[in-house]
């Protein structure tokens, strides 16, 4: 880590595949600028990831309707056995209308998966019609984090150009001028912003 690919073209799937990831029932469509075309029961998942090496990992996406808004979702699941088995993290209504492209994030608190062959797999759980995938990152998350509470501490005051939030849940404050780079705030999360928020990177709402 960290991972990168648009899924644009040929080269980029060739890219992935070398890497050692799995695309079941997915296929690469090079129209409109290129995407991975998803159907009901498709997945992409990871090669092995060392998750021992890490506290926390993001991961997103863009995803847009391929057919119509017909209640289409993609889930990420996480395993720490090769695949054996999976756990499901967060389920994402992919439902922009115009067929518009939406970003889709997600941590994964993998203190709990200590495992050396950890996978990440992207699902199209739900939906009548498709779903177009692109522009996947995955990477290790360095930054500060709300979950009812900061961790490893509080970013007022602290946090820099360089550094990425994420508000998972509860009521998050910021109370002091503030940089930092990506802010991701879940849709049953809030944040307040009481003084000055430069943002050097971008927002993304879950």
């Amino acid at each position: 880590l960290p991972f990168f690919n648009e899924f644009r073209d040929d080269d980029d799937l060739t890219l992935a595949n070398d890497a050692g990831f799995e695309f079941n029932e997915v296929n690469l469509e090079l129209s409109g600028e290129g995407y991975l075309k998803m159907g009901i029961g498709s997945s992409i998942t990871t090669p092995p990831i060392d998750f021992s090496l890490y506290t926390g990992l993001l991961t997103y996406f863009d995803g847009a309707t391929w057919g119509g808004i017909r209640n289409q979702e993609i889930t990420i699941f996480v395993s720490d056995d090769n695949g054996d088995t999976y756990t499901a993290l967060n389920s994402y209504p992919i439902n922009l209308p115009y067929t518009a492209y939406g970003t889709y994030a997600q941590y994964i608190d993998v203190s709990d998966f200590t495992g050396r062959l950890g996978r990440i797999k992207y699902e199209m759980t739900n939906g009548t019609a498709y779903v177009r995938f692109r522009d996947l990152l995955i990477e290790e998350f360095q930054g500060y984090l709300f979950d009812g509470g900061w961790s490893p501490s509080n970013p007022n005051g602290a946090s820099t150009e360089h550094d990425d939030i994420f508000v998972l849940e509860g009521m998050a404050e910021f109370t002091e001028n503030i940089d930092l780079n990506r802010l991701f705030i879940e849709q049953k999360a809030t944040l307040y912003v009481h003084e000055n928020l430069n943002l050097h990177g971008q927002k993304i709402l879950i």
